[in-house]
């Protein structure tokens, strides 16, 4: 291009596709940190850590972390109006030229090659932004009609579904601290040990109980009430599938039918023979 038109051209075409290319990142950036910034994804530039785990501590962090990303947002904004300045400026310096046909092609060419570079940029961006862990695990995150697998006729309501989703392997977090449980079972383990050594057990026990505190509930109070309502309802069977980490909800009458075998208090009883009928059925 120097030996065809002049080096002032050949100079004003490098400028442009290097501004055009990095329009294309700047643009591609800025769409990454406002993604981040509404969907409340931190990126991995802006997390802050302090050696100090308090929750005044963790509450001035995540300000500080949010603060960077919208300052990121302002500087990357401020880089997009310089380069458009520059581009304006840049424009009216090749429509001066005389060689029409020149600044087509040269407005062409760059055009496609900053669109090719943003699209790049682009998809470097979206694999970035799906490896940031909290989108991660919300894509992760199985359907309810995979997990909970409802063969009844009854409807089930949110809290439920969120509950059963849990797997049978969930064990509730109690609402108050078994104290007599641990100080029974300390009692009966400590009881063939010799009177001082106990009384020091004891005394141990004693400030673990009183500096123990209960674990933050892993369910809600509606999802409380939701397995006390599965609990005290025999029409149902909850039970574990056989292929797959899912949660089976069945008929009772259904679920008796396919293992053969009936449930307390029948009138069907079975010994070595099988089953049959006792006599008062027989006489009824």
């Amino acid at each position: 291009m120097t030996y065809l038109y002049w080096e002032d051209i050949h100079r004003s075409y490098k400028t442009l596709q290097k501004l055009r290319t990095k329009k294309g990142k700047l643009l591609s950036r800025s769409a990454f940190l406002l993604r981040c910034r509404d969907k409340e994804v931190m990126p991995t530039f802006a997390k802050l850590r302090h050696p100090v785990n308090t929750n005044r501590a963790r509450h001035i962090l995540r300000q500080a972390n949010a603060a960077l990303v919208r300052e990121h947002v302002r500087a990357t904004r401020l880089e997009l109006d310089t380069n458009a300045r520059s581009l304006l400026s840049l424009h009216f310096r090749l429509a001066a030229c005389p060689l029409e046909h020149t600044c087509d092609w040269i407005e062409g060419n760059t055009f496609t090659n900053g669109e090719w570079s943003k699209k790049k940029a682009t998809e470097r961006q979206c694999k970035k932004f799906l490896r940031l862990p909290k989108v991660r695990q919300q894509k992760e995150k199985p359907s309810l009609n995979k997990v909970v697998i409802n063969l009844t006729s009854k409807k089930l309501d949110g809290p439920t579904q969120e509950v059963l989703s849990k797997g049978l392997n969930l064990a509730p977090v109690p609402r108050t601290l078994p104290k007599r449980d641990i100080i029974s079972g300390v009692e009966e383990a400590i009881k063939r040990l010799p009177d001082e050594a106990a009384e020091e057990v004891r005394r141990d026990v004693c400030k673990v109980l009183d500096k123990a505190k209960m674990p933050k509930n892993n369910i809600s109070a509606a999802e409380h009430k939701a397995l006390r309502a599965l609990r005290e309802d025999q029409d149902t069977v909850v039970l574990a599938a056989d292929k797959g980490n899912a949660t089976v909800l069945l008929k009772s009458e259904d679920y008796w039918q396919k293992n053969r075998r009936p449930p307390a208090g029948s009138c069907l009883q079975t010994t070595r023979e099988g089953p049959h009928h006792n006599s008062d059925s027989q006489d009824r």
